[in-house]
């Protein structure tokens, strides 16, 4: 009764879509496939939208629903899952959440799910070597530390230390994100508040 709710609905948005996908996903529903690739071409095209009435929140949790139900059953959707994968950490902050609370939580299980199906290699053995100028960094990547996080702070005193090369050797998969943090100072004496009573 209820999946026939769900496959009967009007369905105006990619996150009602999604949600969909994903609800007959779990259900094992026959109709899962094409609620699938009807979401997945939605929250694509709302990605490649210029348009600012597009929340980066929703749209998020809705690209996460959408890989869950990839994820969930057993189709052939390993393109649309690395492309998803790759829009979704795109939007993730310095801290490792996204937008809000619920959007970070639900695309955190559709990663966890994602690392669940299809599991690192069990013989990881990665050199990835960061070069800036004259200095360099050397992060191994192997089976006891594959999904782990290692971060390296770089302090940027002029534009050239914006020219970082990174390069990985052997055997695995790693992943490697830049986030560029300043501070514009304020020059003069800036009033916060002003107020004349007479």
């Amino acid at each position: 009764m209820a999946i026939s709710c769900i496959t009967n609905a009007s369905r105006t948005t990619y996150y009602t879509e999604a949600l969909s996908a994903y609800a007959l996903a779990l259900s094992s529903d026959e109709n899962a496939t094409s609620f699938i690739m009807s979401a997945y071409k939605l929250v694509i095209s709302e990605d490649d939208s210029p348009s600012i009435s597009v929340s980066t929140s929703v749209l998020v949790e809705a690209m996460s629903y959408v890989l869950l139900a990839m994820l969930t059953m057993s189709g052939n959707y390993v393109a649309e899952i690395a492309t998803l994968i790759r829009i979704i950490t795109k939007h993730s902050n310095g801290e490792g959440g996204f937008v809000s609370t619920q959007d970070t939580v639900v695309a955190l299980q559709a990663l966890a799910k994602y690392s669940e199906v299809f599991k690192p290699s069990d013989d990881s053995s990665l050199e990835v070597d960061v070069t800036r100028g004259e200095e360099n960094w050397t992060f191994n990547v192997d089976d006891s530390n594959q999904l782990l996080v290692q971060i390296e702070s770089m302090d940027v005193k002029d534009m050239s230390a914006y020219n970082v090369s990174v390069t990985a050797t052997g055997e695995g998969c790693a992943l490697v994100s830049s986030i560029l943090r300043y501070n514009i100072p304020t020059f003069g004496e800036v009033e916060a508040f002003s107020a004349n009573i007479t």
